[in-house]
């Protein structure tokens, strides 16, 4: 039983990172407006989000203004892990599924 509950776990930290992958790139597809693989903090339409996917993502727009970036999604990716917000962003979006 232990090492069924284990395999469990693990398999939902699989689905977890792949659904955070998909959310990351879904969001930097939409903040980049132009399509060339780059975001920085003048570059981005914030009109295309939620309040609630702004809330949980501003950290990273911060990091990213304050540092003058220009970044592509793997960055984008990082800088989210980097401020461990991917929890977050897992819960905003089954809220916002759960809701629509």
């Amino acid at each position: 039983m232990q090492r069924e509950k284990g395999k469990e776990n693990d398999e939902n930290l699989v689905l977890d990172e792949i659904g955070i992958n998909e959310i990351i790139d879904y969001i930097f597809k939409h903040f980049d407006m132009d399509n060339d693989g780059l975001i920085n903090s003048l570059s981005i339409d914030l009109s295309q989000f939620e309040a609630e996917i702004l809330e949980a993502i501003k950290d990273v727009l911060i990091y990213i203004d304050d540092n003058k970036l220009t970044v592509d999604c793997k960055q984008f990716s990082a800088i989210i892990k980097k401020l461990q917000i991917e929890n977050q962003l897992l819960e905003v979006n089954n809220a916002i599924y759960l809701r629509n």
